[in-house]
Order: C-alpha cells, then structure tokens, then sequence
C-alpha cells in the first residue's frame, strides 16, 4: 500500500474471537478494522 492510504474493512461478525484473530493481523498491515459493533448495529 502506498503510505498515508489505507483500507478500511467490515467485518460483519459478531464473534469476538473471529474478529480478535483477524483484525491484529490486518492492522499490522495498515488496514483499519471496522465492527458491526463500531457502526452501532445490532443483530439481535
């Protein structure tokens, strides 16, 4: 990626442990983690 840009992605998941084993390796990289958490949604 070219410094300065970055990549945001949805996980659209509400399982912590799916979310946690993913998201510390794609912020490593420079991709920004957003949750359904994050966006207030709620799949109840």
């Amino acid at each position: 990626m070219k410094e300065g840009k970055y990549m945001k992605i949805l996980f659209a998941t509400t399982n912590p442990a799916k979310i946690k084993t993913y998201a510390s390796r794609l912020t490593e990289r420079g991709y920004e983690i957003v949750t359904l958490k994050d966006l207030k949604i709620d799949m109840d």
